[in-house]
This record gives C-alpha cells, structure tokens and sequence, in this order.
C-alpha cells in the first residue's frame, strides 16, 4: 500500500502515474521461446551480467552468421503499439547498429516501419512504436546486429515488452501469456 515513486529527475520523489497497459509478449524474459531465431543463439538466464532488475536472467544472444535475427508475432488491433526492451552489448558489437523491424500478416494492414539503435556497453532501454490500420498478426524481429555482423558478436537482452500505446510504460514481466 505505497505509492510508486519515480526518482527519475532528482532526489526528491514524484508519484509515479501510468496509464494501466498490457505487456502483449506471452514470454517477456524467455526471449529463447521465440517463434523463430537464424543465424543467433540465445542463452536464457545467463550468470555473465546482471539484468535491469539486478538478478541473472538477462539473455545472451550470439551471432552464428552474417545475419543474426529473431522474431515473434502477436495480435494487435488498430491503434499504435510499442515495442521496448534492455539491451545491453559486449566486446566487438559495441557501437554497431541493430534494428526492430515491424511488418503485417494475414488480415492486418499497415506500413513496414523499422528503427536503428546502437549498441552500448551499458543496458538501455529501446522503445518503437508502430501503428497498424488493420488488426491481425504483427511481427516484431530483432536484427542484432543490422550491420557489419560477425560470427561471435553477442549482447545481452531482458524484459522485452509489447502494448497497446504510443510510449512504453514500467516494465511488466509475463510468463507465459499476456498480463
């Protein structure tokens, strides 16, 4: 029974307010439960960094080819929806630019969006939103790295999330289906 603060900006705590929102991704954390993954491996639970929420249940993705990826796809419905998760890279892939691709199946409708970030040493918080004109079946990939990949680079990833919105809210753990 005590409020969520945000001590974001300073010292001095501010009520953290949120509209109420639904992490969509049926496995947040188990990122190796993916539909489908070429050219990476991935390694739940790795004990090499700690995650975000300080304990060991980041993953470990490693490069196996020149064109590293992995996607899943979940329902939407018309309206935008934003995809965020930690990343965090390690050795070589550090300043190389990865990339969320969105694209529409079956009966939803949309424009192929995608978004760049960079890799650093440090986890981040990656957000990108897209907005179907159609509901249906959404695919999310994850290209790690997008450019100049090669065989062994690795990052880690925790707390991948998908909700109805045009910006992320505070991270909400799902294990198994949407919460």
């Amino acid at each position: 029974n005590v409020p969520r603060l945000d001590y974001t900006d300073s010292s001095c705590p501010a009520l953290l307010l949120e509209p109420q929102r639904t992490n969509l991704m049926p496995q947040s954390e188990a990122i190796d439960l993916w539909s489908v993954k070429t050219g990476v491996t991935i390694e739940a639970n790795t004990t090499e960094t700690l995650s975000p929420e300080g304990l060991y249940n980041a993953a470990k993705l490693t490069s196996i080819d020149a064109d590293p990826h992995f996607y899943q796809a979940i329902n939407v419905t018309a309206e935008p929806h934003t995809m965020s998760f930690y990343v965090k890279g390690v050795g070589d892939s550090i300043g190389k630019v990865s990339r969320i691709l969105f694209w529409y199946i079956g009966t939803a409708t949309g424009t192929q969006t995608s978004h760049d970030f960079t890799l650093t040493g440090d986890w981040q918080r990656i957000q990108a939103t897209t907005t179907p004109t159609g509901a249906g079946s959404l695919f999310f990939r994850l290209d790690f790295p997008a450019q100049n990949s090669v065989v062994g680079d690795e990052a880690y990833i925790y707390g991948v999330q998908v909700e109805a919105g045009s910006y992320a809210t505070s991270y909400i753990p799902t294990y198994g289906s949407s919460v």
